[in-house]
Order: C-alpha cells, then structure tokens, then sequence
C-alpha cells in the first residue's frame, strides 16, 4: 500500500519537498501548507494508536469487533454516496478538517473499519471536494503507514529471528 501510494503520489511529495525549502508561488504555498495539514492529521491517530495499542491489539481477536467494523465502513460509505462533486478544494482545507480527519482516522485502527472510508467519510460530510478529498485521504495514509511499519516492524523481524509464527 504504501508503495502504490507513494508512487501514485510521487510528484506532489516531490514537490511538497520542494515548497518546505522555500519554493515561491501560490501553487508552492499550497504544497507547503498541505505538508502542515498532513502532519497536523497525523498527530490524533499517533496519539490513540500509541495510548491503546493494546485495547486495540485485543479487538482483533473478536469476530464480532470485526463484523461491526465492516458494518461501519458500510455505513461511513452508503451516507455519503453522491456528496462531493462540488466543495472546498485543495486551498481551502483548514487545519480543523485536517484534524477532524486525522481523528476519524483513528477509527480505523479497529478491525473492519477502512482507513480509506472513514477519512473520505468525514471529508466528504465536512464540505470537502471529493477529488480533494481523496488526495488528502489517500496521502494521509502515508504517515499512518510509515508510523505502524516503525512500530511494529521491529516486533516483527525480531519474531521472525527467533521463528515465532504467532
């Protein structure tokens, strides 16, 4: 996942690099700006993820956590079917959206519940741009992703050093 994104997305993160040594132009300020309005949305699921990482570990054992995961991302889905064809655009998403999102994003650390669903849910239902939207969704997932790879990766390389299969 985390390569599709990166590589679908390569440019504007090139260019998102770009804008934070300096680069001029409306178009730069914007880049610049969405580098803050990600790292912003990335604080709350960091916050949860960290402070119940084992309530969370838990529910994974529960076929009924599960079910009702999915029945959330079903319903996240459904509501806002047809919402975003017109909205706020790539400069006007705010620092509460970015935050707003990111904190839905937390949700998603409960099994069946999508990543993807439950921050173009809570974009959508906040007036954002459905393109807009999933950029910021999409783009979103890298830190997330990043930050559970650093977690977590090192627990598993060293289960796998010593041949645990659990």
């Amino acid at each position: 996942t985390l390569v599709a994104v990166v590589g679908y997305f390569f440019r504007d993160l090139l260019d998102m690099a770009i804008a934070l040594f300096g680069a001029s132009g409306e178009a730069m300020v914007v880049k610049r700006r969405w580098v803050w309005l990600l790292a912003f949305g990335t604080l709350p699921v960091s916050i949860v993820g960290l402070a119940l990482e084992d309530w969370f570990a838990e529910t994974f054992q529960s076929l009924i956590w599960a079910g009702a995961g999915l029945l959330v991302t079903g319903t996240m889905l459904a509501l806002v079917s047809g919402k975003g064809s017109q909205g706020r655009g790539e400069a006007q998403i705010s620092y509460g959206d970015a935050f707003r999102i990111g904190a839905i994003q937390s949700f998603a650390l409960l099994p069946g519940v999508s990543r993807s669903a439950s921050t173009l849910f809570c974009a959508l239902s906040t007036g954002v741009e459905r393109t807009t939207a999933a950029r910021f969704s999409f783009m979103l997932s890298i830190p997330a992703i990043v930050g559970a790879v650093v977690l977590k990766g090192s627990a598993v390389l060293e289960m796998a050093r010593n041949g645990d299969t659990a």
